[in-house]
């Protein structure tokens, strides 16, 4: 994970405006992992909420 984030490219990044196969095979792992520890979040919060809706509920 610590290489993806100081990910420097030997060779020149951009070609005309666009980036390389390489490249954009390291955006792509990067994307990958922000979408998955977001959802992790979501999942965590969700459980947070109905934990605490549960025990509001049972505990009246």
């Amino acid at each position: 994970m610590k290489n993806l984030i100081n990910y420097t490219p030997k060779n020149q990044t951009k070609v005309d405006g666009k980036m390389t196969a390489k490249d954009s095979g390291v955006v792509g792992k990067v994307n990958a992992y922000g979408d998955l520890l977001y959802k992790v979040g979501l999942v965590v919060s969700m459980l947070l909420v109905a934990s605490a809706y549960f025990y509001a509920n049972v505990l009246k």
